[in-house]
Formats: structure tokens, C-alpha cells, sequence
């Protein structure tokens, strides 16, 4: 034998379609498809400030609700 050449015997190689049928038109059901679903959400610029910041959020909220009511309520104390 020569050096470069391997000692390889002819291989039968079966092709398979996407449906998963093989050459002869035989379906294989013990292989089942496997589909990787990369479902990855793009981020939003408005969950991250509010995952950041949801506390101080929360409490400048609350200030506003009280500052709207009592300028609301200054006129009708004051008639």
C-alpha cells in the first residue's frame, strides 16, 4: 500500500429530505426532529430603568398623588 492512501471500502450513504424520510421513501419515527428555538426577546430600554430604578419610582409616584391632592384641596380649604 502506499503512504497517503487509507484502506477505505465503499460506504453506503443514505440521504434523508427534511421531512425526515430516507431514500427508499421509509419514514424514521424512532429519530425524532430536533429544532433548537432561540427565542430571545430584544431589550427594552424601559424594563431595565424600571428593574433599575422601581423603587425610587415608586416613591417619587407617591409624592406626586399627594402634592396633585393638596393642590387640589389648597383652594377649597382656603374658601
Amino acid at each position: 500500500m502506499a503512504a497517503g492512501r487509507s484502506n477505505s471500502q465503499p460506504r453506503e450513504i443514505e440521504m434523508k429530505d427534511m421531512s425526515g424520510a430516507n431514500a427508499a421513501g421509509a419514514t424514521n419515527k424512532d429519530v425524532p426532529n430536533v429544532e433548537v428555538k432561540t427565542c430571545k426577546k430584544k431589550p427594552r430600554l424601559f424594563w431595565a430603568m424600571t428593574k433599575a430604578f422601581w423603587f425610587k419610582c415608586l416613591v417619587a409616584s407617591m409624592f406626586k398623588v399627594v402634592f396633585d391632592l393638596l393642590q387640589f384641596v389648597s383652594p377649597l380649604i382656603l374658601k
